[in-house]
């Protein structure tokens, strides 16, 4: 989801009141302000920690069903429950 990461960057610029690169950094270090109901990813938060990566970031496993993209773990973040082994892609 490239978008997502320039939303991620644009949050981290306006933050910082800066697009410089060592202030966004920083904002993105102390942490991003991101309503949790506007992340796809469902993840508690937004902050960076030395080696770059979210603290808060885990992964999330999708299925197309119904035409449309279910999130099924992790279980507490889950829209529907998984379906395996998973049906052709004309019945999805």
């Amino acid at each position: 989801m490239a978008v997502w990461d320039g939303i991620l960057l644009a949050a981290a610029a306006n933050q910082a009141g800066s697009t410089d690169g060592d202030a966004m950094r920083q904002a993105m270090a102390d942490g991003l302000d991101i309503d949790p109901e506007d992340d796809p990813f469902g993840f508690e938060g937004y902050q960076f920690g030395e080696n770059g990566q979210n603290i808060y970031g885990s992964s999330v496993i999708v299925q197309y069903m119904g035409g449309e993209l279910k999130t099924v773990y992790p279980l507490e973040s889950a829209t529907a429950e998984v379906v395996y082994p998973a049906v052709g892609w004309n019945e999805r």
